[in-house]
Order: structure tokens, then C-alpha cells, then sequence
């Protein structure tokens, strides 16, 4: 059997190495495609609702001016607009979620940025409450060994 090397910047590799590192470079970039893909089609798929109610209303306004001075036309787009624009406004919290199911280097700083730092938090500030407790029970007990004694 014969073993084929290859010099890569410098650096002696084997193929089974220049596989493994192709394959996790080819992971990568599919990982990456597959999250611009997701967050470019839940940008038009949130968003585009409500430019066409949009281009809807300015072609209305235009074209059938008497429709603005029926109520229940105005309420109902009055309520379709605020509930496509909440919709359009879900896009942004998506980006979050497509970043932390695919990103894993993403999933590791928002531990560490967010849930380590946290529990670091919690922690200090249950001990401090321990110290706390602590002194109060010790004063206590020397307040009343003292009467005592």
C-alpha cells in the first residue's frame, strides 16, 4: 500500500488527512449556504406581505379614492396591517434561531457569552446571600450570648 503525501503550505499531509480536512471544509460551506439560504427566504416570505399590502394601498388610495371614506375599509386594513407587520417583524428573530440550530462556533459564544455568565451570576449572588445569612445568624447568636452572659 502506498502512501501518497502532499506539502500544504508548508506541511506534510497524508490523503486520509487532505480528506478529512476537504469533507470539513465542504460541511462548512454547506452549513453556511444552507443558513443564507433560510434566512433570505424567511425574509421574503415574512416580509413580502407587507409590501403587497403596501403597493395594494397606494394603488387604492389612487385609483379608488371613495374606498378611504368607508370605515369598515379602513378598520380592516387598519387591522391587517398592524398583523402583517408583526409578521414582517418575526424575520428578525429567525436570523437568531437559523444561527443557533445551524452555527455551532455561534451556539458556543452564546453560552458562553450569555448562559455561563449567568449562571456565574446566580451563583455569586447565592453565595453573597449565604455570607449574608451567615453574619446575620452569627450576630444574632453573639447578641444573645452576650444578654446571657
Amino acid at each position: 500500500m502506498i502512501n501518497h503525501e502532499i506539502v500544504y503550505n508548508n506541511v506534510t499531509i497524508d490523503e486520509a488527512q487532505e480528506k478529512r480536512f476537504i469533507n470539513r471544509h465542504r460541511s462548512r460551506d454547506r452549513t453556511i449556504t444552507i443558513m443564507l439560504v433560510s434566512v433570505a427566504v424567511s425574509y421574503l416570505v415574512l416580509t413580502l406581505p407587507y409590501r403587497l399590502l403596501w403597493i395594494y394601498n397606494v394603488w387604492v388610495k389612487r385609483s379608488y379614492p371613495e374606498r378611504l371614506n368607508s370605515i369598515s375599509y379602513v378598520w380592516k386594513i387598519h387591522y391587517i396591517d398592524h398583523f402583517l407587520r408583526t409578521v414582517s417583524n418575526i424575520h428578525f428573530a429567525t436570523n437568531f434561531i437559523f444561527f443557533i440550530l445551524l452555527s455551532k462556533a455561534f451556539r458556543e459564544k452564546f453560552r458562553q457569552l450569555f448562559i455561563d455568565k449567568f449562571k456565574s451570576i446566580i451563583s455569586n449572588r447565592s453565595n453573597n446571600n449565604n455570607n449574608n445569612n451567615m453574619d446575620v445568624c452569627s450576630s444574632i447568636v453573639q447578641s444573645q450570648h452576650v444578654k446571657g452572659g
